[in-house]
Order: C-alpha cells, then sequence, then structure tokens
C-alpha cells in the first residue's frame, strides 16, 4: 500500500572500487534510481554497496535526505585548514602554561632559599660577634680561651659560602677581636674546604680591592697568618694584586696607606718570588716613611 512507507523490495548489491580501501568509512549518498525512483547507496568497506530504492517517499523529504548525505564541502575545506592551525596552538598554550608553572614553582623554591641563607648569614654573624667581640684570637689569650675560639671559628666556617658576608663585616670592622675572629674563620674554611680554595681567595683578595684600609690591611694580616699554607698559585695572585697597587718597582708606595704598606713588607718576604723581590726593593727606596724604608730593606736582606 501507498502509505506504508517507502518500499524497501528492490535491494541491489553491486561491487564497488572502494572494496580495495580497507581504511575507508561507511559513506551514505544519494542516487538516482532511473525508473525504479529515488533510492540510497550505502558504501560499506570491503563489502558489496547496498542500494535501495524509495518508491513512495515525497520530494521534500527525498530532497532533505539528499542534502543530509552530502558532505559540506566548504566546512570541510575550512575545518582541514584550521584544525592543524588550532592543534598547534593548542599545543604552544599547553607549553606555555606549563612553563608559567614551572618558572612559579623555581621562583618560590629561590625565595625559599634566600630566606633560608639570609637567615644562616644573619646566624653566622651573631655567632661571629658573639664569640669574638671581646677576646681577639692574639691579643694575649689563654689556652682554653683559644680552644673555645678555635671551636667557634669551625662551627662558622662549616657554613661555607654562607657565612662569606660575615667574614667580610668582620674583616672591614674595627674591633680587632672581630676583626681577628673573620680572619680564624676564613682560615678554618680554607683548611676544611668549606668553600672552594680559588673562590675564598678571589672573595679575599677582592676585599683588599676596595677602598677601606681596614678591609686591605686585614687582608694583608690574613696573608701573612696563612703564611704558606696557601699554593703557590695563589701566593703568585697575591703578589701579582701587590704590584698592581704599589707598582712593580714600589713607586705608588707614597700614596699608600701607612699600615698597610708596613704590612706589605712582611708578607712579601713570604713569597720570596723575583716579582716580591723587585717589589721589595722599590719600597725600601721610594716608599716615603723611613721606617717603612727601613723594613723593607731589612726584609729584603734576610732574603739573600
Amino acid at each position: 500500500m501507498p502509505g506504508d512507507g517507502p518500499k524497501t523490495d528492490n535491494v541491489k548489491s553491486t561491487n564497488s572500487d572502494t572494496d580495495s580501501k580497507s581504511d575507508s568509512a561507511v559513506n551514505v549518498s544519494s542516487a538516482s534510481g532511473g525508473t525504479q525512483g529515488p533510492a540510497i547507496r550505502v558504501v560499506v568497506p570491503g563489502k558489496p554497496d547496498l542500494q535501495i530504492w524509495l518508491q513512495g517517499v515525497p520530494s521534500p523529504l527525498f530532497n532533505a535526505i539528499d542534502k543530509l548525505t552530502k558532505p559540506p564541502s566548504a566546512w570541510n575545506s575550512i575545518f582541514k585548514d584550521i584544525v592543524p592551525g588550532l592543534t598547534s596552538l593548542a599545543a604552544v598554550l599547553i607549553s606555555l602554561a606549563a612553563l608559567i608553572f614551572t618558572y612559579i614553582q623555581w621562583s618560590q623554591a629561590k625565595t625559599q632559599r634566600d630566606k633560608a641563607a639570609d637567615t644562616a648569614q644573619k646566624k653566622v654573624l651573631a655567632d661571629l660577634i658573639q664569640n669574638f667581640d671581646r677576646i681577639g684570637v692574639s691579643r694575649d689569650t689563654g689556652a682554653e680561651d683559644q680552644q673555645k675560639l678555635e671551636i667557634a671559628s669551625m662551627r662558622l666556617a662549616a657554613y661555607g659560602d654562607q657565612a662569606l658576608p660575615a667574614v667580610r663585616m668582620a674583616f672591614g670592622a674595627n674591633n680587632d677581636g672581630l676583626r681577628d675572629g673573620g680572619m680564624l674563620v676564613a682560615k678554618q674554611m680554607y683548611r676544611g674546604m668549606t668553600v672552594e680554595h680559588g673562590r675564598l681567595i678571589g672573595e679575599i683578595l677582592g676585599y683588599y680591592k676596595t677602598s677601606s684600609p681596614v678591609l686591605q690591611y686585614s687582608v694583608l694580616e690574613w696573608l701573612v697568618k696563612m703564611k704558606r699554607e696557601l699554593s703557590d698559585e695563589e701566593g703568585a695572585l697575591a703578589v701579582g694584586m701587590l704590584r698592581q697597587t704599589f707598582g712593580k718597582k714600589g713607586e705608588n708606595c707614597p700614596n699608600q696607606n701607612t699600615k698597610v704598606a708596613m704590612e706589605v713588607t712582611n708578607f712579601l718576604p713570604i713569597w720570596p718570588t723575583n716579582d716580591s723581590r723587585e717589589l721589595l726593593r722599590g719600597m725600601a727606596v721610594k716608599c716615603g716613611d723611613p721606617e717603612i724604608r727601613d723594613h723593607a730593606s731589612d726584609e729584603l736582606n734576610s732574603l739573600k
């Protein structure tokens, strides 16, 4: 009967070239039924094509089906062009988000490390002041006090790099006990290698390059106290630094601090090289203070 819906009596199977395309998806499309009326063609990969004639289907409905079965080529083209770009953009955004998250974590960790380092530096300075402000290490201390200061300096030296700011402040103090304490801590750092030797020597020699006579004098005192514990290379670095400020032949000696110049004459004989001898010989002639000239001359004669 015409009202019972589309008739599917006529179903025809045909072979399609899609059989060889096993990757293809199921494809439904409208087809011309010729004398039998409109039809729908169903293509399944690997199977015979199925063509169903739809007799009695109103034209508007068939037209709607026809439109649904036809892919919107314009939109397909647009999505084909846009989707890869959107995928790349999404990957970039995800990478950027991960980078920002990683940076935030790193920044927070760095802030915590900085706070911990600052706390440690303040503690080292407080301990140094507490232990060395009243008792100078080399100021006629008894054996018991000397041992206590030695132990205290070891504890402070154990902080390594974190203790260097406190050492610098102690080197620049006007209090002899603090300065001696800072020098003792620096000595323990060198002996215990709690700070790498090259870094420690570079740090301390850097104090000398400031315009502070107190720091310069403390550096020279420390070098004298270290004697030959320094390596030949480190001793040569110190001699080279003095040749830069005093001149290779002592020509700049009259412009230097008197106390600093006197300590230079105590240090140079510890490293009797041609460079140190040349500087000491020049100081014996060119320094303005006669006491410094005499001391330089005596030290030079002791090296012969």
